[in-house]
């Protein structure tokens, strides 16, 4: 009885392994993983969706037309430096040294050193509210992991738009021309939200509160910054709707690539490219790479905690963690580095 109440032990010490192995796993499968991601979601047939779900101006205009009309250009992927002055100011120091440059828009070529922060995916977009003439509003969407990040990560996004506000100066107007300020969007979606968040979307904007008389400021001069946390959920639970189903399902590493395909187009009438394609699988391919890799980390951990802690022979261990014998070399191999 002791002895299999040990063994349970044991077993839950590896699971706990594992999942800390998983969860800090980082090289450069994670940076694939976390690219295509950003890739994914830079597909204007889904910033289509993304702007008419969160986006008012765009609440009553076709995707097709979002899609085919309203998005500038191509979006910047991980190019626009978050502070972008700062970024700036060490060129100025290191302009002679040999560092790696990346061309942004307008003036934001800049030295992305280890480190920088940059947007994730940046791009514009035409108000098809405004008529009289074009106006466009600067996009952010962002991808990010976890929900609990050490710090709340809502603050994190009204800190970004405000960055996209002040970079507009030198570069949308200069000197007293506020009036060319552009409305400025930053869109989060959160991949592995905690329970309580998942399948929700929030939305945050700036509001007039008329607190003595009935004076009303154009709503178009104040109402700069849109902030919006959308945290997914899992596709098969009856409240993951719409936007949340739809990127849940898109950036899914565990169903399969025609899954996708198939559900994307019948419950969402998105067709998926080529390219799309080609990133869906490289997502399933990283994910299961980091996986596997994150696999190994815990239960290698978990082989010396069990020589260490119950003066276990390598081969005992590996035999309470049934390790397929094909695989014990390998460990055995890890072991004696």
């Amino acid at each position: 009885m002791i002895r299999l109440q040990r063994k349970d032990e044991m077993r839950m010490e590896v699971e706990n392994d594992l999942a800390r192995a998983l969860d800090t796993v980082s090289d450069e499968n994670m940076e694939k993983l976390d690219a295509s991601c950003k890739k994914m979601l830079s597909f204007k047939s889904i910033l289509a969706w993304i702007l008419k779900t969160c986006v008012k101006e765009f609440k009553d205009v076709s995707l097709k037309d979002i899609e085919e009309k309203y998005i500038v250009g191509t979006p910047e992927i991980s190019k626009t430096p978050v502070h972008r002055d700062e970024v700036l100011r060490e060129n100025e120091v290191s302009a002679d040294t040999d560092t790696e440059r990346i061309e942004g828009t307008r003036n934001e070529d800049s030295t992305l050193k280890e480190g920088t922060a940059v947007f994730d995916i940046k791009f514009e977009a035409v108000n098809p509210k405004r008529t009289d003439e074009v106006i466009t509003m600067i996009v952010n969407i962002e991808s990010q992991a976890q929900y609990y990040t050490g710090y709340p990560i809502i603050k994190r996004a009204v800190y970004y738009s405000g960055r996209l506000l002040s970079a507009q100066y030198g570069t949308v107007f200069t000197n007293s021309h506020y009036e060319k300020v552009k409305p400025v969007v930053s869109l989060w979606v959160i991949l592995n939200p905690p329970d309580y968040r998942k399948n929700t979307l929030n939305l945050y904007s700036l509001h007039e509160t008329q607190m003595v008389g009935d004076y009303e400021e154009k709503e178009e001069d104040y109402d700069l910054i849109t902030v919006g946390m959308i945290c997914l959920g899992d596709t098969e639970d009856e409240n993951c709707k719409g936007l949340i189903k739809m990127l849940s399902i898109l950036l899914s590493s565990e169903m399969e690539v025609e899954d996708k395909k198939r559900r994307l187009s019948d419950e969402f009438e998105i067709a998926m490219t080529k390219e799309m394609e080609s990133e869906a699988l490289n997502m399933c391919d990283y994910s299961k790479m980091v996986e596997d890799k994150g696999i190994v980390k815990g239960l290698l951990e978990a082989i010396k905690k069990m020589i260490a802690n119950a003066n276990m022979t390598p081969e005992q261990a590996m035999n309470v963690l049934d390790i397929p014998e094909k695989e014990r070399a390998m460990y055995s191999a890890k072991l004696s580095k």
